[in-house]
């Protein structure tokens, strides 16, 4: 990502992922889309532990299934 940055293929360092169970996610690099968001209140920003890679600091992690529970 900070290569692409780096080089002018990408405005920001930011990776977006759009999830639907019934098919289409999605994986936007470089920006996001509020149109994507079923509620733009639940909108979450994840910063890197470090520039080298993708690993985040997180306690857990729920995926909901297609009927709305875990």
């Amino acid at each position: 990502m900070y290569e692409l940055k780096n080089n002018g293929f990408l405005t920001n360092n930011v990776v977006s992922f759009y999830y639907r169970a019934t098919g289409g996610s999605i994986i936007k690099f470089g920006s996001y889309d509020k149109s994507g968001l079923k509620d733009p209140s639940k909108f979450y920003v994840f910063k890197t532990k470090n520039k080298n890679d993708w690993s985040l600091n997180l306690k857990s992690v729920t995926i909901w299934n297609s009927k709305g529970t875990q």
